[in-house]
């Protein structure tokens, strides 16, 4: 086995050394008999989040929670959790980087020795394809938990180098991390303001002006079939095909499907044109609709809208997106419970929205697209972190 990783900082040459976990960790139990923590200081586990406050990942009251029985657990402690969940299905390791406070006795608990970073192995572990490997041999897998012995998961080898090695490699992966909570956090403050923001302008209580600085006139009540027909064009198969996605709206199904379509019989798909509006019937009621930037085709599952010269299909596709239109269109579908639900043209035809004349529609989806290409490009950016961390991680380790 090469003792080298592919991806290393130049000024470290010592080969890495292989060495039992024992000789990383101690395992400890201690438990909480002295109340020195509460029933506030239960803590637990997320694959994604590490060491969190219980009552983060779980709403309920501790009404039944004796925390006398909860092991203790201190800050750089190493955690061994025995849940099973998809991504890791034979437990999970993680660092306590959150604070002391209490576990429930399903977990272990490690002190880390002084030649091992408590943070370099919690990257280590957190590679999910790694950490797999390495558990699936040392444990039993049940139902909903996992049958560990924790002498035998400190038997189990890895290899590692000097401890200012560790600590760099952390140091830099830390850094990495904090950019993709920093990205993270900057989509979700433009969600929240788009979402704001949208309410805001479809309730009127932000309107628009003209160029000029002058008002536009009062919105006014439009059925959708003044504003868009049922576009029907079949035998158009050598088109791009489409789909449609509840979150992104009209997309090209290469992007978000590798299945491979090209052997379907799609005389019977719809055209679809630049500028349409594509919904599914059985989801429109959930927001699955968009305005398509592409020609192509879609199954003949989904409705196809044309509109015409007086109205801005991109408006409409945000307004079919707020919620108080949703909630008209669950009221318009047909169908006896949810699952068949089901909006056909003839029903969307008949729903009377209050509309804003067309240059205001202009302004207003021209303003929400501006924010959409943010939100674009912070998922780029957090997209192309999320992969470089991913290089990292497969990389600098053993």
């Amino acid at each position: 086995m090469i003792n080298v990783p592919q991806l290393r900082f130049p000024e470290f040459q010592d080969a890495y050394k292989e060495h039992k976990l024992s000789e990383l960790l101690s395992r400890y139990s201690e438990n909480n008999k002295d109340e020195e923590y509460g029933i506030d200081d239960i803590l637990s586990l997320s694959y994604e989040h590490g060491i969190v406050d219980r009552k983060e990942l779980l709403e309920d009251t501790y009404s039944k929670v004796n925390h006398k029985n909860y092991i203790k657990t201190r800050f750089n402690d190493f955690i061994f959790g025995k849940s099973i969940s998809t991504n890791y299905p034979y437990g999970l390791f993680k660092v306590n980087n959150f604070r002391d406070g209490l576990l429930s006795s399903l977990y272990f608990t490690f002190k880390t020795s002084e030649n091992v970073s408590p943070t370099y192995l919690d990257k280590y572990f957190s590679h999910q394809n790694r950490a797999n490997n390495f558990l699936k041999k040392l444990v039993l897998v049940g139902d909903r938990y996992i049958t560990a012995d924790s002498k035998y998961i400190l038997s189990a080898k890895i290899f590692v180098p000097l401890k200012n090695e560790q600590e760099k490699v952390a140091s830099f992966l830390t850094i990495i991390e904090t950019k993709i909570k920093q990205f993270t956090k900057k989509e979700e403050l433009l969600q929240q303001y788009k979402k704001g923001v949208m309410q805001k302008i479809f309730n009127q209580k932000i309107r628009f002006k003209k160029d000029d600085g002058s008002e536009f006139p009062e919105w006014q009540k439009k059925s959708i079939g003044e504003v868009f027909k049922q576009r029907i064009e079949k035998n158009a198969e050598n088109l791009e095909l489409l789909s449609v996605t509840m979150r992104d709206g009209v997309k090209k199904r290469e992007d978000i499907s590798t299945k491979n379509n090209s052997s379907e019989n799609k005389n019977n798909y719809l055209r679809v044109y630049k500028n349409d509006i594509v919904y599914n019937s059985m989801r429109m009621w959930q927001g699955a609709s968009g305005v398509s930037h592409y020609n192509g085709i879609v199954s003949p599952a989904y409705t196809v809208l044309k509109g015409n010269d007086e109205n801005s299909s991109l408006f409409f596709a945000y307004y079919f997106k707020i919620q108080k239109n949703i909630h008209i269109f669950q009221r318009n579908s047909q169908g006896l419970t949810s699952d068949t639900w089901n909006l056909k043209y003839p029903q969307l035809a008949k729903i009377k929205l209050t509309c804003p004349h067309k240059d205001e529609q202009i302004k207003i989806a021209d303003f929400l697209s501006s924010i959409d290409s943010k939100i674009e490009k912070v998922q780029n950016q957090l997209q192309l972190t999320k992969e470089f961390k991913k290089g990292l991680l497969q990389r600098m380790f053993v």
